[in-house]
């Protein structure tokens, strides 16, 4: 197969790009994610806060938190659909039962499970 000629600036530039951001063996990431939805409620005149919120710290010298919380989600949807668990066709978000149970439940499994709380105020 023959190489664009844009192909050795692009492999160029890759490699300074790991060079440069690549962890050293001591360092790791973090990643911390915090979600705060404040629901009014009419009918029954109540206000509450619900808060979700995940801080992971990736190991050095391993996996960094960024690489599992964003591919893990992705494997797992992955292994639903050639499983069978997911029945939808084309792009779909993540908002549906049938879709979002399986997936937290085995993010959970993975160690990727967000705290929440809820209040009323």
């Amino acid at each position: 197969m023959r190489k664009s000629a844009g192909s050795d600036t692009l492999d160029s530039f890759a490699g300074q790009m790991v060079e440069k951001l690549s962890y050293d063996a001591t360092e790791t990431d973090f990643v911390l994610m915090f979600h705060r939805i404040v629901a009014e409620y009419p009918e029954s005149m109540k206000k509450m806060v619900h808060e979700s919120s995940l801080a992971m710290r990736g190991t050095p010298g391993q996996t960094s938190a960024t690489a599992l919380t964003v591919g893990k989600p992705l494997a797992i949807a992955a292994q639903l659909l050639l499983d069978g668990a997911i029945h939808k066709k084309g792009v779909v978000r993540p908002i549906t039962h049938d879709i979002y149970q399986p997936m937290t439940r085995a993010l959970a499994d993975a160690g990727i499970k967000m705290l929440e709380t809820e209040r009323e105020v």
